[in-house]
């Protein structure tokens, strides 16, 4: 069974969250919100969540530890900063580094307070089947974030959103996840299917 749900002309996205280790697969995140926040007319924010390692910190007399930590921040800022030279860089808002141990949270505990209306991570598959699928943080991320999170393969390339398909087995969660992708594919300019696969034909 498939549903439709024809495009509609208007975005409600306007700022557009970023964050970034610095990896490929996080800098091709950021390229791929780039270009879209230039078909949305948004903003982007770029995020680094920085910490001392176990080890740096073991090394450091603990009178020095403040210091090291306005170091990394200046550190992290600096090349955040260097992204605006980035195709697309114009779009960039506010660079922002961040300290903290649990990545997800603070996340989206920027995007909330920064009043962001999606997020945008690399995908980079490891360890579990899920994690293997999107990467721990994006999946954690995925499931503790605020506003919509979309995860962009590595080697994914931008290109005009069209159409796009939602998979779902009508369980009450769906009705949000509708919404929500409603909700961008209007500001995209897509048509959305809602696909549900039945498993009895007769």
């Amino acid at each position: 069974m498939i549903a439709h749900f024809q495009k509609e002309k208007k975005s409600m996205m306007k700022k557009i969250c970023v964050p970034v280790d610095f990896s490929d697969a996080s800098l091709k995140a950021l390229d791929y919100a780039l270009a879209l926040a230039a078909k949305l007319d948004a903003r982007v924010d770029v995020v680094h969540v920085y910490h001392l390692s176990l080890a740096e910190a073991g090394r450091i007399p603990p009178e020095l530890v403040e210091d090291r930590l306005v170091e990394l921040k200046e550190e992290m800022k600096q090349k955040l900063e260097a992204l605006r030279d980035r195709p697309g860089g114009e779009r960039i808002d506010q660079t922002e580094p961040i300290y903290g141990i649990f990545i997800d949270a603070e996340i989206s505990d920027y995007v909330r307070d920064a009043g962001c209306d999606l997020i945008v991570m690399g995908i980079r598959g490891q360890h579990s089947l899920l994690e293997k699928l999107v990467g721990s943080t994006t999946t954690m991320t995925m499931m503790h974030a605020p506003v919509p999170v979309l995860g962009v393969p590595e080697k994914a390339e931008w290109g005009e959103i069209r159409k796009i398909a939602y998979a779902t087995e009508f369980r009450p969660t769906a009705k949000l996840a509708v919404a929500q992708l409603r909700q961008f594919a209007e500001a995209v300019g897509a048509q959305l299917y809602l696909v549900h696969v039945c498993k009895d034909r007769s």
